[in-house]
């Protein structure tokens, strides 16, 4: 018996709902009851103190830098490994979210030219990079999970799930099929 084959029109369904879902998604602290500087009450400012105090910012830090070394390897993966640039465009949007907007990563990396250092481009380095790639998505995809279960901010918390299950979601539909045993 073969295994089922995830079809094009499934893919893309799966991308354009990660695109729905991070649509949804914000750091925005006002509708967080727990967070004292949403209470409009609170007399005291967010200075840069209170910014540095804040246990969330560690796992933002990892996970900006995390979405930005997946970012690197696809562009030096060139087109190869994310025909049609979804994943770019997904951990670009990822990232957009996590920095505010301030990010400079190109959401299309597709487009660029194939990187001299990859080496040569025949099928047995293309799946080489691939099967790199997938293992470096599965552990981000963990990371998102872990940190987000450890966020205090519940927003924080919602777009880590978010960035883990957008991951899952990708790594699910671009599974390669098995053979039968």
């Amino acid at each position: 018996m073969r295994a089922p084959t995830t079809s094009r029109r499934a893919a893309v369904g799966v991308a354009c709902g990660v695109a729905a879902a991070l649509a949804g998604c914000s750091l925005d602290r006002d509708d967080d009851p727990d967070d004292p500087a949403s209470d409009p009450s609170s007399t005291g400012s967010s200075g840069p103190t209170e910014a540095a105090d804040d246990p969330d910012t560690a796992a933002v830090d990892e996970a900006v830098a995390t979405t930005e070394e997946l970012l690197g390897l696809i562009d030096a993966g060139g087109p190869a490994l994310d025909p049609g640039g979804l994943l770019a465009a997904m951990h670009a949007a990822h990232l957009a979210v996590l920095t505010d907007g301030q990010s400079s990563a190109s959401p299309s990396p597709t487009t660029s030219p194939q990187s001299p250092s990859s080496g040569t481009t025949d099928g047995a380095d293309v799946r080489r990079r691939v099967a790199r790639l997938r293992r470096r998505e599965l552990a981000a995809q963990r990371d998102f999970a872990r940190l987000g279960v450890a966020a205090s901010s519940g927003a924080l918390a919602r777009l880590l799930a978010s960035m883990s299950a957008g991951v899952a979601a990708h790594l699910a539909a671009t599974a390669p099929a098995r053979e039968p045993r």
